[in-house]
């Protein structure tokens, strides 16, 4: 079966939606433009379309110095989101003093060695070799000592080399938004997709990109919408805020399932700001995604909105489906005969000197070439019909399976009936017909009502009678 067989096979397999289908997997097939609020230009925006881990889309950024009380032109990066403000711990600085104070006792070792090993030479009896080896003694030593003072006096470029943590950092401080219908703003960079059809959108994947560094995962979105559109106003699909994200592991994205009734022809992700980094890396004051997967209902519409039909009963014995195997073939024939004869009929038309100039007022120049009605006659003929023709239409459901089915209907029917006749005794008996145990209980207890009532009129005058009497 090939893939777009799968396709229908799976769409009419379904009760209420079609077939899933992943945009980004079919991104020659079913995208016509991809766009991002910025780029940087290394990580370009199609590697979040090949499913790879290790490649990545990133916003754009600057590198910038930062220079205060402890760092001297440190480079770092900034872009559309707040890089936050270094944690002024004293961990750095301790973590300095550590180092010096291990390189001053590195020099001190080296002064010792030196003095015990210059001692131990002028011990030995070869006076002849004391000189030269002496010489190579100090040669070693100074250079020891050298890289050693290196050190120290180019103590900034190890600073500058230190991570440091950072806070408060994520929150979108760029010019890029998003009116949506409601004419409210959303604020934050954000990724494009127009597809060439409509889909009904149900889920999407996203896997932040890798540090340089390490290869840690850099922040994930904490507060994100997943937008739609059909006409530039955008619609909320999906939204998220102060989102935190759980792995399964690096390498694999983190989807959202979405309870989406609308199908769109434009999708917009934007993100409003990250998760805390807590720790400064480059890149950091950008967006930045590996993996965006994009799933989509692929429907086929006739009378309703996202079609369904008769699933298959076996799919090994049964083509696409049938009887509507042909449905988008003859659509497709039906439309190119339509376009033929509208061309054809403007030929004539426009070619026909004999008519008035009003009628002909309105012809272009491709409308008096007969290329334009050889171009839709050798569609129509070539492709269309010949496409039709060639649809597979051979294979049906079975006698057996046929009669199976029956069956199993008139015994559904024979179950249905006797439960029907119960219900509507039930709904009679509630109604209260003249006939229904209702009113006979009813009937039954006025009678007692009013017996009682002529017993009590009775009793009370009997006795207002013997009580006058006596």
């Amino acid at each position: 079966m090939t893939s777009e067989e799968e396709i229908w096979y799976k769409n009419i397999s379904k009760n209420d939606e079609g077939i899933d289908v992943n945009v980004m997997d079919l991104f020659e097939k079913e995208i016509k433009e991809i766009t991002a609020s910025s780029n940087n230009t290394i990580n370009i925006l199609k590697n979040i379309a090949d499913n790879n881990p290790l490649t990545q889309w990133s916003t754009r950024y600057e590198t910038i110095t930062l220079d205060d009380d402890f760092y001297v032109d440190r480079k770092v990066t900034k872009g559309g989101y707040s890089r936050g403000s270094i944690v002024k711990d004293g961990s750095n600085k301790q973590n300095v003093n550590d180092y010096l104070m291990g390189i001053y006792q590195s020099r001190d070792a080296v002064q010792s060695n030196y003095n015990g090993e210059i001692n131990a030479l002028k011990q030995k009896e070869e006076n002849n070799k004391i000189d030269s080896e002496i010489r190579e003694l100090e040669a070693k030593f100074t250079s020891e000592l050298n890289n050693l003072n290196s050190k120290i006096s180019n103590k900034q470029e190890y600073i500058n080399n230190l991570p440091f943590k950072v806070r408060d950092d994520g929150k979108y401080t760029g010019n890029k938004q998003t009116i949506l219908t409601n004419g409210s703003i959303i604020k934050g960079e954000w990724i494009d997709i127009i597809l060439k059809s409509k889909l009904l959108i149900n889920k999407y994947e996203l896997l932040p990109g890798k540090r340089e560094e390490n290869g840690n995962l850099k922040p994930f979105p904490k507060d994100f919408y997943l937008l739609g559109t059909n006409n530039n106003k955008w619609e909320i699909i999906d939204s998220h805020f102060d989102y935190t994200p759980v792995y399964y592991d690096d390498n694999t994205p983190i989807p959202f399932t979405l309870k989406n009734k609308k199908r769109y022809e434009r999708i917009r992700l934007v993100i409003s700001s990250l998760n805390p980094s807590n720790i400064n890396y480059n890149g950091l004051g950008s967006l930045s995604l590996s993996i965006f997967n994009l799933y989509g209902n692929k429907c086929y519409t006739v009378n309703k909105f996202c079609e369904t039909f008769q699933p298959y009963i076996n799919k090994k014995n049964m083509s696409k489906i049938e009887g509507l195997t042909m449905m988008d073939e003859n659509i497709q024939v039906l439309e190119d005969l339509k376009q033929f004869s509208e061309k054809y009929n403007k030929y004539i038309t426009c070619s026909d000197i004999t008519l008035p100039e009003n009628i002909r007022a309105g012809c272009s120049d491709e409308d008096k070439n007969i290329d334009t009605v050889n171009n839709a006659y050798n569609k129509l003929t070539t492709e269309s019909i010949t496409k039709l023709q060639n649809t597979p239409l051979n294979n049906f459901s079975t006698v057996a399976e046929y009669e199976t089915t029956h069956n199993e209907i008139i015994k559904k029917h024979k179950e249905i009936v006797p439960l029907r006749k119960e219900l509507d005794e039930k709904l009679r008996q509630l109604n209260a017909e003249e006939e229904s145990m209702l009113n006979d209980y009813k009937l039954k207890y006025d009678n007692t009502m009013y017996t009682s009532l002529v017993l009590s009129v009775v009793l009370t005058s009997s006795l207002y009678f013997i009580f006058r009497k006596i």
